[in-house]
């Protein structure tokens, strides 16, 4: 906790992208601490990306980014989720979406956990589709295009569930899949 920001990936990202990523390890921060990105900015895609370790802050807990804040490009969030513990004052799979110029688009994501999936969105276009959370606390606040749909965590933990409603690709037994 001596340190302000920490992440299992990458702490700042600019025009990146992170496909098949996991992180698996305990994160612990004083301020932001991420599973995947801390802060982003330029055009971010992450594909087929997931956390399951335990996030650690006394500020945001995030299981994915936990801040896209000013940012004049895309952020594109496909086929990931967050099923690690989050720890701190505010927990979500996503953090902090604020005054962002592009559009912030979530896909085929998931989170299997009792958290809010997004923390804050403040001037932003947020848009999400064939997405799944499992507890009403969608967005502590702000608004989305679109909508998530409500299920339970053992869907969200089942493998054909996930494969016939996502459609996702983690599971699949042909890697080459991956690519497409």
């Amino acid at each position: 906790y001596n340190y302000g920001n920490a992440s299992g990936i990458v702490s700042i990202s600019e025009n990146t992208i992170l496909q098949n990523v996991i992180n698996k390890a305990s994160i612990n921060a004083s301020m932001y601490a991420s599973g995947i990105i801390n802060f982003t900015n330029g055009t971010t895609t992450l594909k087929n990306v997931y956390n399951t370790g335990k996030i650690n802050s006394n500020n945001i807990s995030s299981g994915l980014i936990s801040s896209i804040n000013h940012n004049p490009n895309d952020t594109i969030i496909i086929d990931c989720y967050n099923a690690g513990e989050l720890n701190s004052n505010s927990n979500s799979m996503i953090g902090n979406i604020e005054y962002n110029l592009g559009n912030v688009t979530l896909e085929n994501v998931f989170n299997p956990q009792d958290n809010y999936t997004i923390n804050l969105i403040e001037e932003s276009n947020v848009l999400v589709n064939n997405s799944y959370i499992v507890t009403s606390k969608t967005i502590n606040s702000g608004t989305i295009t679109g909508e998530f749909i409500q299920t339970t965590k053992e869907s969200l933990e089942n493998k054909t569930f996930i494969q016939n409603n996502l459609k996702y690709k983690e599971f699949n037994e042909d890697e080459s899949d991956l690519d497409s």
